[in-house]
This record gives structure tokens, C-alpha cells and sequence, in this order.
């Protein structure tokens, strides 16, 4: 690899290159933009995460757009960037890792489970839920019971991470006082492909609050599929459709388009009735 300090084609440095992102002129930063992205170079890479702590926000933005086009070529700059002082910079860094999405980033991002900053822990929960990382799943769970503040986050990347381990977590959260943690695990839920999951969320139809009931009934319906609407109808006494039938008339633009497209699939007078008023 060549250092900052060699030069290029024209006698440029990729210093000199990177230098062009903060023109003031649009089309020589869109340019350099261009020729960064196609050119890759972990070089490159290095220059750009010395701007991430640029006074100029756009220029910030600009930087961690084009570190997320170069991919795995700016791997290595990054990780180094990750133990920067800067507390912005290392966010920076989390989301940019959480767009490239590879897999080589993960070990870092649990490290960052434990970072001191706040934002940190929350983009590095939600990074690691994008990746996807099964291997994530305890540090997760550790991370909740110390960061009450990244509670919404580390449950959301429970969801996605999809293991029927996170379970009990995720069902003791569905049952939380705080809304926006209880909407949260709600949805986690409705990613974990097990009956236990499903049976949780179809009790949570039971509450009084219509709100919930619709969010619920529309984290269910992305479950749904030919193989278990007959197990929903059974599970509930039969009350399903009813569930159904109440979202579709709901305010709820979501639950009502959920509910309607699930409509589509069954039978009865009461959603003929529903379906075309």
C-alpha cells in the first residue's frame, strides 16, 4: 500500500485528491466524489476518515457517503477511526460500518457496545442488527441490562438478528410500561420465526388499547403467510378475522393497509362487506 505522501497519476497525492471533497466549487467536489468511489483505495480511505471530524457538516456527510461507496477498501481506515477521541467521528464510523454491512466489522462493533458515548452504543446496537450478527446476541443482552438509554435499539437489533434465544427478552419487553420500547419489541417479535413468538403477539390482541392492538395485528400480518392464517383463526377462538375488521376501519393508515391486504385471503360476509365500502 502506498502512503499518504506518494504520489499518483499527475504528480498527485491522495492528499491532494481528498482535498478536493471541500472545493468550493459543486462539480469539482462532485468529480473527486466520483473518482474516490471507482477508485477504492484503501489510501484514499485513510484521508477520508481524517475529515470525518470536519467542521462542515456537509462535508462530513459527504466523506461517509463515499467511505460507504468504497466498501471493504476503506475496511482497514475504519476500524483504525473507530478508537478516535471524537465522539462524533466514532459514530461516523458505526453508521458508515452499519451501511457497508460486512461481516468483518462486528467484533469492533461489540467492542463499541461498551463505548462511553451514548450515541455510540445506540448506532453500534443498530449497526450490529443490520449486519445481522448472531454472535452479537450476548453482548446485546448484556448491553441492555447496563444501557437502559439503548433499550429500543439493542431490541430492534434483537429482531433482526432473528434467534428464538432472545425470546424471553423480547416478551418481557412486549409487556414494558414504556411504549416505545414495548412498540419495539412488538416488532422484534413479529422477526422471530417461532410459534411461541406468534402465541405472544396474538395474546397482546387481548388488551384494551386499540393502538397496540393495531400495531400487533400488523407485526403478525408480516408473518403471515397460506401455511398459518388457518393456526391464527384457531389460536384466537376464532376471533381473528374480528381483529382484522377493526384495523381495517381503523385511522391507522398502516394497520388499515396491512389489514385490508390480509383481507384479501379470506372468506365471509362481513369481509365482502368490509372490502368494498
Amino acid at each position: 500500500m502506498r502512503s499518504s505522501v506518494d504520489t499518483e497519476a499527475g504528480g498527485r497525492t491522495p492528499a491532494d485528491i481528498v482535498a478536493r471533497i471541500k472545493d468550493q466549487d459543486r462539480a469539482v467536489r462532485e468529480d473527486a466524489a466520483i473518482e474516490l468511489m471507482e477508485a477504492a483505495r484503501p489510501e484514499h480511505a485513510v484521508e477520508l476518515c481524517a475529515m470525518l471530524a470536519d467542521s462542515d457538516i456537509s462535508v462530513r456527510n459527504l466523506v461517509a457517503e463515499i467511505l460507504v461507496k468504497m466498501g471493504m477498501s476503506a475496511s482497514e481506515a475504519l476500524i483504525k477511526e473507530s478508537t478516535s477521541d471524537d465522539n462524533d467521528v466514532r459514530k461516523f464510523v458505526v453508521d458508515t460500518m452499519a451501511s457497508i454491512g460486512d461481516r468483518r466489522f462486528v467484533p469492533v462493533l461489540i467492542e463499541l457496545l461498551n463505548d462511553p458515548n451514548e450515541n455510540v452504543v445506540c448506532s453500534a446496537a443498530e449497526a450490529l442488527g443490520a449486519i445481522g450478527a448472531a454472535e452479537a446476541l450476548e453482548p446485546l443482552l448484556d448491553a441492555l441490562n447496563r444501557h437502559q438509554y439503548a433499550s429500543c435499539q439493542i431490541v430492534e437489533a434483537l429482531g433482526n438478528i432473528g434467534s428464538s434465544k432472545a425470546l424471553p427478552c423480547l416478551i418481557d419487553n412486549s409487556e414494558s410500561t414504556d411504549l416505545v420500547l414495548k412498540y419495539a419489541a412488538i416488532e422484534a417479535l413479529s422477526k422471530i420465526n417461532s410459534r411461541e413468538a406468534l402465541e405472544k403477539l396474538l395474546s397482546l390482541l387481548q388488551v384494551d388499547n386499540h393502538e397496540i392492538r393495531n400495531a400487533v395485528l400488523t407485526s403478525i400480518l408480516k408473518k403471515a403467510d397460506s401455511d398459518i392464517r388457518s393456526v391464527l383463526d384457531d389460536m384466537t377462538g376464532g376471533n381473528f378475522i374480528s381483529y382484522l375488521l377493526e384495523a381495517a376501519r381503523s385511522d391507522d393508515l398502516e394497520a388499515k393497509k396491512a389489514a385490508l391486504g390480509e383481507l384479501a385471503f379470506w372468506n365471509g360476509q362481513k369481509v365482502v362487506e368490509t372490502l368494498v365500502q
